[in-house]
């Protein structure tokens, strides 16, 4: 019985790595977006590379990785506010209509009457993205956050052996509830 690990064709291998640029948000491979500025991207990586100041290519390349999570870390963030933003703003409309509604500017037959209390609770429940929304902010965000802890203690492993120190063979990194 043979384990394949991906396609063997040539077709196939083609197919195959364009899918970095199909998912963008989780690829191996990264490419800046279109609504993105490739030298603010630039500055950030460098930013980042400093900051991990890695030696060789391996530490470098776990740098890179470091440096794309928090990228997509970021885009992630953007998402998120716009969403809460698309939410307020259709809280907005909520609440002129009801203002025009109670100006006597808007024919009560074409809406139904909206009450004070109605708009708040609305406006509130923008404030935080429609529920499949943050089901998948949230599944990204934990995924990016698990790449970034796990090459953070790869590459720290690696800085602090290639200095002569020693460091454990595995790390425990426990995140849930606060919560009993």
């Amino acid at each position: 019985m043979t384990n394949q690990t991906g396609p063997t064709t040539a077709k196939g291998k083609k197919r195959s790595a364009q899918n970095a640029w199909k998912h963008g948000i989780t690829a191996s491979l990264f490419a800046i977006q279109p609504f993105e500025d490739p030298a603010q991207w630039e500055e950030y990586r460098q930013g980042i590379l400093a900051s991990l100041n890695p030696v060789g290519d391996l530490e470098h390349a776990l740098s890179e990785r470091i440096a794309i999570s928090l990228w997509l870390r970021r885009r992630i963030d953007h998402y998120n506010a716009v969403q809460v933003r698309a939410g307020m703003r259709m809280a907005r409309n909520s609440l002129k209509i009801w203002g025009a509604l109670e100006q006597g500017t808007l024919a009560a037959q074409e809406y139904p009457a909206i009450s004070v209390d109605d708009v708040l609770v609305e406006k509130a429940a923008r404030l935080i993205p429609e529920r499949e929304v943050v089901i998948i902010i949230m599944r990204y965000e934990a995924h990016l956050r698990r790449e970034i802890v796990q090459t953070l203690h790869e590459l720290e492993a690696m800085q602090i052996r290639r200095k002569g120190g020693s460091t454990p063979l595995a790390r425990l990194d426990i995140t849930g509830s606060p919560n009993p």
